[in-house]
């Protein structure tokens, strides 16, 4: 509500009642279709009132908060901002490169790298509210993102599909593609995005180690944190959790497990499957 957001100053507000998601009965090309029904109480009259599946995150929301993270003390120190590439429609996609600056240059040089992107689809808006929150910890002052930050380079691409987002698709680029069905064999100039950054890790492993590549998704339907990713028979290196002691060719799911409560393994799938390929 734009009224009540001027006059009570209330943002985003969950709402809406008997929720409903079924099949209505008609098909299109043999496939069922599903309606999706809700009541919602408008309170004040002449009003003009928004709706999102999720928390918005915008482009230019990422924008200002990177602005601000760059010019605060720690980022000032452990952070640096480039340009990927540009998209389709000729906006940005911002990399953040976070590390340390305290070492040698031949200790730095050999630190491993964990690779993480989100948004590569525009309506999974939660997303950037996760990378939000890794990115306020990993440069925060606690103990552990200082011993991260020590230990390991981190490629961030906050958002991968910034046309998508700006002009309100759900999974698509500007050119209709769903850029996460595209990363075995990316165009540079259909794919802009998901063809760099393959490029960057590319480069990446021929200069370092990368242990971990993570990309951040919402989804639609389940809650918990949990993992779609490969085989578990492929497991990370030998890695010490927090300075706390060799734990053991763990795995990150593993390890996601044991420190946090929200996760569930029993949500998580390690086959990728023959229409996710």
């Amino acid at each position: 509500s734009l009224l009540a957001s001027k006059k009570e100053k209330h943002g985003w507000t969950r709402i809406g009642r008997d929720v409903r998601y079924y099949r209505n009965g008609r098909k299109r090309s043999g496939k069922a279709l599903f309606t999706l029904s809700f009541l919602v109480e408008f309170v004040h009259a002449k009003d003009k009132c928004l709706f999102a599946h999720c928390y918005p995150y915008t482009y230019t929301e990422l924008q200002n908060y990177l602005e601000k993270l760059l010019h605060n003390p720690l980022g000032k120190l452990c952070v640096t901002s480039d340009v990927l590439c540009t998209s389709l429609g000729g906006n940005e996609c911002p990399i953040l490169t976070i590390t340390s600056h305290i070492g040698s240059d031949a200790e730095k040089g050999e630190r491993k790298v964990i690779f993480l992107s989100s948004r590569v689809h525009p309506g999974e808006s939660n997303s950037s509210w996760i990378m939000k929150g890794l990115l306020d910890f990993l440069l925060g002052p606690s103990a552990e993102a200082e011993f991260l930050r020590s230990k390991y380079l981190f490629k961030i691409i906050p958002m991968l599909n910034p046309d998508g987002v700006i002009n309100g698709h759900y999974r698509c680029n500007l050119a209709g593609y769903d850029l996460n069905r595209h990363w075995h064999n990316p165009i540079p100039n259909v794919h802009p995005t998901i063809f760099h950054a393959k490029e960057l890790l590319k480069t990446l492993q021929h200069e370092r180690e990368v242990v971990l590549f993570c990309d951040i998704h919402g989804h639609s339907v389940k809650h918990n944190l949990f993992l779609y990713g490969c085989p578990k028979t492929d497991t990370v290196p030998s890695m010490t959790l927090l300075g706390q002691g060799q734990i053991g060719l763990p795995e990150f799911p593993d390890v996601l497990d044991h420190v946090s409560s929200f996760f569930s393994m029993s949500d998580s799938r390690f086959i990728i499957e023959k229409a996710k390929d």
